[in-house]
């Protein structure tokens, strides 16, 4: 039995009809309703003034639907609503396992741990950054309910110096050396610095898992050519033309996000490929965000067979198993996965 009165309804639903502004009773009688003809849906004095009969046919099309509501949105403690409307149960599934398989710079993780504004340090070719959100969401989760879930991370990386980033992101005392070491770099002229540096050679890890190495591999990848890395060359701070180049940051833009990053509790592996699935806590997902068929590839060849073979072995274990590409996968819609266009 609904708390309001049907005969309450009627009455204010009449009241802001028949009055001269429609909705403010307040406003007075609207005339047009003792002229001498029907009101019409269109112009002239009454246009507005229903009669009753067309009124309640009208009330008789609305449909039912399941809503809440309330009298102020400033009010309303969402934690609140979705006990009302779900129980005790959250408004999506409690994830205690996220699995990257090729986890570049963790930005999926970072998301669903910290929230919307979470973003790894540096930029990298194939980061899923700009589409988190919509990942999430295909996947049923949200950004920063990691935190709440207690959520676990399990990276696998093949790139050593991304591996490097991705130990920072799990050792606050890592990160926060490796942000002083950058910030130490202000007052030296950013190529050299550059050029210096990626003439130590390539990172190594775990041989080489330092906060200087961390900070190493930061500020060569992060002032390389369109963030491709130091084989691309410097990016210089200004065009050819002599204007600023947008993203060519100075150290203490650097050293401010690794400070920034959150703190995750997560497992680093190298290759997914030689991975054992564990034994699986229900609501675990792995998600794989490998080299797409026919483009550039990543550190190690990972061909599109290896990477079907990867996500079946993690679906057949009891994971929501996901994969990123250009295009559909025969092999996996064979198999009954389903597809959805997150770019559109």
């Amino acid at each position: 039995m609904s708390p309001v009165s049907a005969r309450e309804v009627a009455r204010v639903a009449l009241l802001g009809q028949w009055s001269f502004r429609r909705g403010q009773p307040d406003s007075g009688f609207n005339a047009g309703l003792l002229r001498d003809r029907e009101p019409t849906a269109t112009g002239g004095n009454g246009c507005k003034a229903r009669t009753c009969e067309q009124e309640a046919s009208l009330w008789g099309g609305v449909p039912t639907m399941p809503a809440a509501i309330t009298a102020d949105a400033r009010t309303l403690d969402p934690h609140a609503l979705a006990r009302a409307l779900h129980g005790d149960a959250t408004m999506t599934a409690a994830c205690p396992l996220l699995v990257e398989l090729c986890a570049g710079t963790a930005a999926l993780s970072l998301r669903l741990h910290a929230g919307r504004n979470a973003r790894p340090p540096v930029s990298r070719m194939g980061a899923k950054t700009g589409y988190a959100d919509v990942i999430l969401r295909v996947l049923g989760l949200r950004p920063g309910q990691g935190h709440t879930d207690g959520t676990r991370y399990l990276w696998c990386e093949p790139d050593a110096g991304v591996r490097l980033l991705l130990h920072a992101y799990t050792d606050r005392e890592l990160a926060t050396a490796a942000a002083g070491i950058i910030r130490s770099w202000k007052d030296e002229d950013p190529r050299a610095l550059w050029e210096r540096l990626r003439a130590e050679g390539p990172a190594t890890c775990p041989e080489g898992l330092t906060a200087r190495e961390v900070a190493r591999w930061v500020w060569t990848w992060g002032r390389s050519y369109n963030t491709k890395g130091p084989a691309a060359g410097f990016l210089p701070s200004e065009s050819s033309k002599g204007t600023p180049v947008w993203n060519a940051h100075p150290p203490a833009y650097f050293a401010t996000a690794i400070d920034g990053a959150p703190t995750l509790p997560a497992t680093i592996h190298p290759d997914a490929r030689t991975l054992t699935t564990p034994t699986l806590p229900p609501g675990t997902v792995a998600y794989m965000d490998g080299p797409y068929e026919n483009t550039t590839s990543y550190a190690h060849l990972f061909p599109r067979a290896e990477q079907v073979e990867v996500a079946r072995r993690w679906d057949a274990a009891g994971a929501t198993a996901c994969i990123s590409e250009a295009e559909p996968i025969p092999e996996l819609v064979a198999d009954g996965w389903h597809k959805v266009e997150i770019t559109g």
